[in-house]
């Protein structure tokens, strides 16, 4: 759990929900967990890091600091892609966004097309044999501004079949935007946007001022 105040990430025990270490950070803002359950990535908005936790109970350095890596200006939202390639860390400050190996835990790549004050940002899995089939995967990038840009994977260049860069954004403005998440159900390419006043499917804003919602936004072949 992120403590921001404190300036620590709270570990729990997930069968009593008592306190069993505290984790020191500059800044901790949010936080992604590694695939294989090995580390936790923690935005510093403040230093404008990325501090990297060791969680393997085996390992000599657990709940230990092992890496912290610069990013953009005001880092905020962070996700780990599912297949464990990379961690996509929103740059709000700056417009941008880090695309950092998980191999390296160093900064490969950093995007700025179409970006507005990016805050939240979600990944669904590499599209082999579901979907487009385009063995790229995609990520939706939240900004304050209520449009979501999608970002293609590489690889890219001569030999490759993706972009690695921001490939565009839908029309729909989702009004006061809170949060994005995969959506795991579905085998095209989804996502949960939770914002205020619903929109119809012509994006049209149909609900009061001040109510909540939650759109379903997905990739349809």
């Amino acid at each position: 759990v992120v403590d921001r105040v404190r300036r620590e990430v709270v570990v729990l025990n997930s069968n009593r929900f008592n306190v069993i270490d505290r984790i020191l950070l500059s800044d901790p803002t949010s936080l992604a967990m590694s695939p294989d359950v090995t580390y936790l990535a923690v935005t510093n908005q403040g230093s404008n890091t990325v501090s990297f936790v060791d969680i393997n109970p085996a390992s000599a350095t657990f709940h230990q600091i092992v890496k912290t890596t610069p990013v953009g200006k005001g880092p905020t939202g962070v996700a780990w892609e599912p297949d464990n390639e990379d961690i996509l860390v929103c740059n709000e400050a700056d417009n941008s966004m880090t695309v950092i190996s998980s191999t390296s835990l160093q900064v490969r790549k950093t995007v700025k097309n179409q970006l507005n004050a990016p805050f939240e940002v979600a990944i669904t899995p590499r599209q082999v044999g579901f979907s487009f089939n385009r063995q790229v995967y995609f990520a939706y990038i939240l900004g304050r501004n209520g449009r979501v840009s999608i970002y293609e994977s590489g690889p890219d260049g001569t030999a490759g079949w993706g972009t690695d860069d921001i490939v565009g954004q839908p029309l729909f403005t989702f009004p006061n935007p809170k949060a994005i998440q995969p959506d795991h159900t579905n085998l095209q390419s989804g996502v949960w946007i939770a914002h205020e006043q619903a929109l119809n499917l012509d994006g049209e804003i149909v609900g009061p001022v001040g109510t909540g919602a939650v759109t379903n936004m997905v990739f349809e072949t």
